[in-house]
């Protein structure tokens, strides 16, 4: 499980892997369970955009959702704290490195109160 379609690297930085869920917490959106799998799509250079969908569900990255970032070689690390309340969209950090990602947004999102923590295959 998390294998990668070995769409990364590049000095734009791209990033697409299958996460293992390691936990839902803060929340019971259907379709996302521990244990099962998400995509990640993450793209860009110093402003990055990323998109995470779990089951049915996109829990990041509806419309213009973009955070700070940095590309070292193939991974891609950065993200942003702010959750739908302050500026639209879950709160969002990666780092494709450490094979780390987490996800987590307050009430006032289309999905509720939720996190979901991840583990991503590290590049390579």
């Amino acid at each position: 499980m998390g294998a990668g379609d070995g769409a990364r690297g590049g000095a734009a930085g791209r990033l697409a892997d299958d996460a293992v869920v390691e936990a839902l917490v803060d929340g019971t959106t259907e379709g996302v369970t521990a244990g099962g799998q998400c995509r990640v799509w993450v793209s860009g250079r110093e402003t990055c955009h990323g998109r995470v969908e779990c089951g049915r569900h996109t829990v990041y990255g509806r419309g213009s959702s973009s955070f700070p970032c940095e590309v070292q070689g193939a991974a891609v690390r950065g993200g942003e704290d702010m959750v739908t309340a302050t500026d639209g969209d879950a709160a969002f950090r990666v780092d494709s490195g450490a094979g780390t990602l987490t996800v987590h947004d307050d009430a006032s999102g289309p999905l509720g109160a939720f996190s979901v923590s991840a583990r991503l295959d590290p590049p390579g």
